[in-house]
């Protein structure tokens, strides 16, 4: 199913701080009315982490022992009956910005069930949730000692599945009444439930995890990204998976379950892998950091690998992971000061993506060796001069470059709704900025950020940019603008650009 596109992302602003045994995430908390909700709880995705409530303004400040993948965080107001959440993926390793804010809506629905074991005996502490387009709210909870479970789930958004999982019992995942649908059923037809799931006997399998040459890697996390379930129609149904939802179940809504780490001979067991009701499953694995860090040393990472396993013909399975080139930069500003928290937005040959530079402007970029990356730096303080290509080199050694800012370009705008009014909803803001090779004018690297009416009111924007040519739309859910296209010279202070949502 796949409902993880660009239209769909929801990109939050968040503070980070990393050390190697937690992270720290912090935010504020919001009711209905945007006033700031006391006492409400916010919980991590992983059911593991410990809740925290918010305070007198609503603030909070939660530890999370890893951010490496999709992470939500939602909220509960004091009574349980408000519920709020936000979703954004985290680049693995790096930090974010603060500050995020989770706004609470009252417009929910309780969705009510039992787990059963395969031998249909009711299930404790197993872990329920829900799947539904457009997120919704993962709903996660954990069954009573009588294997029922409540959990809340957004009114206007379908749901789509009910799953359950718990280790050494079993998993399984069950459609509602969206699954026979020839179009999307409104959400307030959807059954609230009750629902009764009935785990499957799992199996268990072994991954092994090494590197190109066979040595085994220990340290690796290792997770299952998705179930499939091979049908006829499968192929035809890729482009709208919502019509045949039970063909596919990603596992981004329960982590930890469904991920675990390499021992030191490499090899990874699962346990919970249902051996009926799907045909395959995706792994995904990713490599650790070994060896010393230092200004002569040498830091070796290894990179990302995914595999399928078949359930028609089982075998044990190695991921191999190749060696990273790596670049270890820092950003400064022309002052010579560190360049704390900025945003680097890189273009790979085969993809893009986002970093931070944490507190000491130090960031950092990893690929196959002999990659090329195009690297724009972003600040509001000031800018890069101009995107450029960046050889990460063959491996045999880390990167250690240092990025100089200089003045920039101030770059303002207003985003209107179709009736001129401004934009006082999350909204994106886009922009690709065209390469200055001659030889590659059709590489971009692309600047992406949200606004909240927290962060900018008016439905006002502000980039500082380099001198360079931009392409530039904005977005607020299923409305977008027209493609402006502008040019800033070195010597231009300011250009004003309103965009206009259809």
């Amino acid at each position: 199913m796949r409902l993880f596109t660009f239209s769909c992302f929801i990109f939050v602003l968040f503070f980070v701080a990393a050390t190697p045994a937690q992270q720290v995430v912090s935010g504020v908390v919001l009711n209905s009315s945007g006033q700031p909700a006391v006492n409400a709880v916010v919980r991590h995705d992983n059911l593991a982490e410990d809740p925290v409530e918010t305070g007198e303004r609503g603030q909070f400040t939660i530890s999370l022992k890893e951010l490496d993948s999709w992470t939500i965080l939602w909220a509960f107001s004091a009574d349980g009956t408000e519920l709020g959440k936000t979703l954004t993926k985290l680049e693995e390793g790096n930090p974010t910005i603060p500050t995020f804010t989770i706004r609470m809506t009252p417009e929910v629905r309780t969705i009510t069930g039992t787990v059963l074991d395969s031998d249909g005996k009711p299930v404790e502490n197993a872990l329920v949730g829900g799947d539904g387009d457009g997120w919704g709210f993962p709903g996660l909870c954990t069954t009573e000692t009588d294997g029922t479970f409540r959990f809340l789930w957004e009114k206007k958004v379908p749901l789509l599945r009910v799953y359950a999982v718990k280790g050494n019992v079993g998993f399984n995942v069950i459609g509602t009444a969206e699954q026979d649908e020839p179009q999307i059923t409104p959400p307030e037809q959807i059954s609230d439930g009750p629902f009764t799931i009935t785990l499957q006997r799992p199996q268990t399998a072994r991954v092994r995890v090494t590197d190109t040459d066979g040595k085994p890697l220990a340290g690796c996390t290792v997770f299952a990204s998705q179930f499939r379930k091979e049908t006829p129609e499968s192929e035809e149904n890729e482009e709208d998976p919502r019509l045949k939802n039970e063909q596919r179940f990603y596992t981004h809504y329960c982590p930890s379950v469904f991920r675990t780490k390499t021992d030191e001979n490499g090899d990874a067991t699962f346990d919970w892998i249902p051996a009926e009701g799907f045909t395959r499953i995706d792994y995904d694995a990713t490599g650790p950091k070994t060896g010393i860090t230092n200004a002569e040393g040498n830091t070796v990472h290894y990179g990302y690998n995914g595999v399928q396993y078949s359930f028609k013909n089982p075998k044990d399975l190695t991921i191999p992971l190749q060696k990273l080139a790596r670049l270890e930069g820092k950003v400064v500003y022309s002052d010579g000061s560190p360049a704390s928290w900025v945003r680097v937005s890189v273009r790979y040959e085969n993809g893009h993506g986002i970093r931070y530079a944490d507190a000491d402007g130090f960031f950092e970029l990893g690929s196959k060796p002999g990659s090329i990356v195009n690297i724009g730096i972003e600040s509001n303080r000031e800018a890069m001069p101009g995107v450029f290509r960046f050889n990460l080199g063959d491996g045999s050694e880390v990167m250690r470059p240092t990025f100089k800012l200089k003045k920039g370009t101030k770059l303002h705008g207003i985003v209107f709704h179709p009736d001129m009014t401004p934009c006082r909803d999350n909204f994106w803001i886009c922009l690709n900025e065209k390469s200055p090779d001659p030889s590659r004018s059709e590489d971009r690297v692309t600047r992406q950020t949200s606004f909240e009416e927290s962060v900018q009111v008016g439905g006002m924007y502000e980039f500082t940019l380099p001198p360079g040519q931009f392409e530039i739309f904005g977005t607020c859910g299923p409305m977008r603008s027209e493609n402006r296209y502008f040019e800033i010279s070195p010597d231009q202070e300011e250009i004003w650009i309103d965009l206009q949502l259809k």
